[in-house]
């Protein structure tokens, strides 16, 4: 049918535009060394043994799946491998939500028009290498997908929401909002729960005035999220981590109202569902309402969540492909549509591919400059131990690299492995922050300073005041050292090659020295026989 050839078009432009997006996230590199743990030794670490820094007592690690899936996929397919599983996770995305809005009623051609807004919405969760979050926005739309179907009289299946929620929860924290859209199912099925237009109470089959199944799905999914390696130790750490501010981590941050960035399709699409929303709700009767009811709910809701944290815009995106077509009851169709819709593709597709083909790759990039590259490559030549500070944003890659002969200051795994006082301590010796700015220094050991200047207000005056050298300077970064070692790490650079190692080569890990790792947790398999 035409429209196959059409949404192909679409899937070739939007495939391109994620393969240009090819440089690795910054906390890939922490989820690879935790999958390479799982495949060398069967085990998890207990404790932070990547950080010279305080640490907390106990590293409960809600990615731990996902650090599993990466390093099998690494090991499997190499860099290509990860690339192509971000792609398929994002169409498989976009692709459930918009099914879920297909069997709400909508027409082809309303969906195709809907996927253009939802998924430049989505992209910013797939656009960097892979990341725990790209898993969660899948799972959000099958779990999307599953609600529908079984509220459309598969009530068999809602078993499938506690299995669903099992895996969910061992790949990432993210598995809460699993929990979204069955509790929305259920309260709209309660009538002193929500205003009457919103109760989707629509009568089973079996003759009954209620559906259990929200309810069985909700208990059963609480019931399952306690199979993980730590039991209900998790939500000890889980719970606390979800209601943290997080003031110094940008995609933590309120969306701003007014940008050209990488949210302009929330934006957009914020505009486009109100509208739709305001012109078609009141078009639909009262069963079409009532049975759309749950969806806007959960429209209203992840839209709200994107403006409080720019992170969660991804879940809207889903929302608004799984909603907003199905209020189109009456779509474009005919010859005209068609062919109107699939010039529209085809030159939107065009467009694409004229503007991201030509850097569109599989390979995984770790550039200098958006990774401390040559600082590491330094570093391990000149084969010193030690400790370096390191900005939050490169301290995973840092770990990955430089482990076990240096430890890092600071990581982007934060709440799992450090505590406040940590992170404060990291950001305001280089943001220069306060009066006890250089704490960091004054209470641990550092031998080595990495220095991202594009975000630090550290000075080489205050580097130098600290006791610390040059060793290698570059327009975006440098790396300082003490003058015992400096001499040394001069020379280093100064014969180091043009090229760099391949920071995703799974060998990497297979020199690390498991047998005298400390602290190891329980087999996960042992784990669960207790």
């Amino acid at each position: 049918m035409w429209w196959l050839g059409t949404a192909a078009l679409g899937i070739l432009g939007f495939s391109v535009v994620l393969a240009w997006n090819n440089t690795a996230d910054n906390d890939l590199w922490a989820r690879l060394a935790v999958g390479a743990r799982f495949w060398h030794t069967g085990t998890l670490w207990s404790r932070d043994v990547f950080a010279f820094t305080p640490t907390l007592p106990a590293w409960i690690d809600h990615e731990w799946g996902a650090g599993v899936i990466f390093f099998t996929v690494l090991k499997i397919g190499g860099p290509a491998g990860l690339m192509l599983l971000k792609i398929l996770l994002a169409l498989t995305a976009l692709g459930l939500a918009l099914d879920t809005a297909r069997r709400r009623g909508a027409t082809p051609p309303v969906l195709l028009l809907a996927a253009i807004p939802c998924a430049w919405t989505i992209l910013p969760g797939y656009v960097p290498v892979i990341r725990s979050h790209a898993l969660t926005y899948a799972a959000f739309a099958l779990m999307l997908w599953l609600c529908e179907r079984i509220a459309a009289g598969r009530r068999a299946w809602w078993p499938l929401i506690p299995v669903l929620i099992l895996g969910w929860v061992n790949v990432h924290g993210g598995f809460v909002t699993g929990f979204l859209p069955p509790a929305v199912y259920a309260l709209a099925q309660s009538p002193p729960c929500l205003p009457r237009f919103l109760q989707g109470r629509a009568r089973p089959k079996d003759g009954s005035s209620y559906a259990a199944w929200p309810w069985l799905a909700l208990a059963g999914g609480a019931v399952v999220s306690l199979l993980n390696p730590w039991g209900w130790r998790f939500f000890s750490y889980l719970v606390p981590a979800l209601l943290r501010p997080r003031p110094r981590i940008e995609e933590w941050s309120p969306m701003p109202v007014w940008n050209w960035d990488a949210y302009t399709g929330f934006r957009i699409l914020t505009v486009v569902a109100l509208v739709m929303v305001a012109a078609l709700w009141r078009r639909q009767d009262a069963t079409q309402q009532r049975r759309l009811a749950p969806a806007l709910v959960l429209l209203l809701l992840t839209a709200a969540a994107g403006w409080l944290h720019r992170r969660h815009a991804p879940f809207f995106g889903l929302a608004a492909a799984a909603l907003l077509p199905a209020l189109v009851t009456r779509g474009p169709g005919g010859r005209p549509a068609a062919k109107c819709l699939t010039l529209l593709f085809g030159g939107l597709t065009a467009g694409l591919l004229l503007r991201f083909l030509p850097g569109a790759s599989f390979a995984v990039l770790a550039p200098i400059g958006i990774f401390p590259v040559r600082e590491c490559d330094i570093l391990l030549r000149a084969g010193f131990d030690g400790n370096v500070a390191v900005p939050f944003d490169w301290g995973s890659y840092a770990a990955w690299r430089l482990y076990p002969r240096l430890k890092i200051s600071m990581d982007g795994r934060y709440e799992e492995t450090f505590p406040e006082t940590t992170l404060e301590a990291n950001a305001r010796f280089y943001e220069r922050e306060g009066a006890d700015w250089d704490r960091l220094v004054r209470d641990n050991r550092v031998d080595f300073v990495i220095v991202n200047h594009r975000r630090t207000r550290l000075t080489p005056v205050d580097l130098s005041a600290l006791g610390f050298v040059p060793v290698y300077l570059h327009p975006l970064s440098s790396l300082w050292a003490r003058p015992a070692t400096a001499a040394r790490l001069r020379a280093t650079a100064d014969a180091l090659p043009d090229s760099t190692i391949e920071p995703l080569d799974p060998a990497i890990p297979a020199r690390w020295p498991w047998r005298s790792q400390p602290a190891i947790l329980t087999s996960v398999h042992e784990h669960a026989r207790q």
